[in-house]
């Protein structure tokens, strides 16, 4: 009882990470063969992921996630509708990996485009059903959330477009232990250290490894009755050989954005429904999380997804090797 009234009070408090944890998971086509061989005798085409948003009406998205589409299986002459999902322009990208990256060897590139893989499990697993469909801020219409390797992306099938991107994940440290190599002095400054970049390393090269995490808020922080996403960001850079075990703190980011939108006066304008970037102080962002009393942990992602981790706090992401009190608390 103790732990529902819990729940309900971080509900009421913080439709947060939790309304966007609660949406639906779409399936793998392959799990629905006649499914799959009627979606492709109509459309000719064969989509990764579907969700069943209405009767016989599906959201997909491709087995690559380069794009989401729209299928009605009762209206026979109906055609397939489909929108590209491409780099949101106001992505925030995790710079202290990309200068690792570009300084070193400047044609590298990290991530240009997004892409999904399902082999390796991201943020929990998220990834592993990076399809799912509901009302993220609880105004009455619903999104597509996708989770595309360490990536959210909620894509409005109102405003036809990506109205917000973030990284949840962005690790680059080399975890194989049946690596035999020795441990090479960085290129950078020719210091050994305890985690390499796995990219760099890969291509031959010692840099030290960098992780990356997001934790995401939703909520009308600023009540101005229009929705706000805060994004709270950190970056760890491994220590050296010798020195205290595990990653340091480099970088702690809070960024804020508040949609666009809201009367269809405004939408004929123009208005693009998306998340756009804020010019707000930390010290008022810290402010919003303080008095609605959201910690790390209470950030979403939090809980993993991954076999026989369910409901645990996501390994990664609280971390005691990271030697960040936010993380533990």
């Amino acid at each position: 009882m103790k732990e529902m009234v819990l729940l309900m009070l971080l509900l009421a408090v913080s439709p947060v990470g939790y309304s966007i944890n609660d949406l639906e998971a779409g399936f793998l086509t392959r799990e629905k063969p006649e499914l799959r061989r009627e979606i492709k005798s109509k459309y000719k085409t064969r989509p990764g992921y579907l969700y069943e948003y209405a009767k016989n009406k599906y959201y997909s998205l491709s087995k690559t996630g380069s794009a989401v589409g729209s299928y009605d299986l009762n209206d026979a002459g109906s055609q397939l509708k489909g929108w590209r999902i491409d780099r949101w322009p106001y992505l925030n990208r995790p710079d202290a990996i990309m200068q690792s990256l570009y300084g070193v060897k400047p044609k590298t590139s990290w991530r240009e485009k997004v892409r999904y893989t399902s082999h390796k499990p991201f943020a929990g697993c998220l990834n592993q059903s990076p399809l799912r469909y509901g009302d993220v801020e609880r105004d009455g219409d619903n999104e597509l959330v996708l989770y595309l390797n360490g990536e959210l992306l909620i894509f409005s099938p109102k405003y036809e477009r990506v109205v917000f991107s973030t990284f949840l994940q962005a690790d680059d440290w080399f975890v194989d232990p049946t690596w035999r190599e020795p441990v090479a002095p960085s290129v950078l400054d020719g210091k050994v250290y305890q985690h390499q970049s796995e990219y760099m390393l890969y291509n031959g090269i010692s840099t030290p490894a960098y992780r990356y995490y997001s934790k995401v808020f939703v909520e009308d922080f600023d009540a101005d009755d229009n929705p706000d996403v805060v994004v709270w960001s950190k970056t760890y850079v491994s220590n050296e050989a010798g020195k205290e075990s595990g990653f340091h703190p480099v970088k702690n980011e809070l960024k804020h954005y508040e949609r666009d939108l809201t009367t269809q006066k405004r939408l004929e304008n123009g208005v693009t429904g998306e998340y756009l970037p804020q010019i707000t102080m930390d010290v008022v962002i810290e402010g919003w999380l303080r008095e609605n009393e959201l910690t790390w942990q209470q950030g979403f992602p939090s809980r993993s997804e991954c076999p026989g981790e369910e409901g645990k706090l996501i390994p990664e992401m609280h971390d005691p090797l990271l030697n960040d009190p936010d993380v533990l608390r």
